[in-house]
């Protein structure tokens, strides 16, 4: 017998898939969202490859150059009545890595958060940074921005909504859309519970490194 909190869990895993699937990038890993299957490199460990990245751009010919090291999640419950409409939890890494040359601008991305990796971005920034300049019109001029050696910031929160299970946030939701429906005159209702939670890495060859964790709630009902 199929118990209600199994429906939901089964539910959401299998609408989180489908989600995934679909917005596919192939700069970016994203899969459902499941413990151990997408983990953010140490501290440590993202600074050296952002250093590393800026090297590699440096030595192809880049005069300037920024790396960005980012996981992004996104999760969400949708609910009308006493039913659930819409589930999906993503969770996507990978570097960026920009490269100016002569004036120009180049990218390059990557999935593979290796040195090798984030320096093969660096080095295709940089031969795409080249290459544009056959379309150049003017070059570009940087303005000075003050350095930041080593900035963090997070966002204020108590509870990491990350950590609530899936289906305690639908049972939430179609307990307060009963309560909704119990009201004298109400035909329709719906609900949701959208979480966005974003740990950016900045570092460029001016010397700035930043971190910043940043999260984000909806609850349109």
């Amino acid at each position: 017998m199929k118990t209600r909190r199994n429906f939901l869990k089964q539910g959401g895993m299998a609408a989180a898939a489908v989600a995934a699937a679909g917005v596919l990038n192939p700069a970016y890993a994203i899969i459902p969202s499941r413990p151990g299957t997408v983990e953010m490199p140490q501290d440590d460990t993202v600074k050296a490859l952002m250093a590393a990245a800026l090297t590699a751009a440096r030595s192809a010919g880049a005069t300037y150059s920024d790396v960005r090291i980012g996981r992004y999640r996104n999760s969400f419950v949708f609910t009308r009545e006493q039913q659930i409409v819409n589930t999906a939890d993503t969770d996507s890494i990978g570097a960026g890595v920009r490269a100016l040359v002569d004036g120009t601008w180049g990218f390059g991305a990557t999935k593979v958060l290796t040195t090798d990796g984030v320096a093969a971005a660096a080095r295709e920034a940089v031969a795409i940074a080249k290459a544009n300049r056959i379309a150049r019109d003017q070059p570009v001029q940087l303005a000075p921005t003050q350095v930041h050696s080593n900035a963090t910031w997070k966002s204020a929160f108590t509870i990491d909504p990350f950590t609530i299970p899936i289906e305690q946030r639908a049972e939430l939701l179609l307990k307060a859309n009963a309560a909704a429906m119990a009201v004298k005159g109400v035909r329709f209702v719906n609900s949701g519970l959208a979480f966005v939670k974003e740990d950016r890495n900045f570092a460029n060859t001016d010397g700035s490194v930043i971190s910043q964790t940043i999260v984000r709630t909806s609850v349109p009902f």
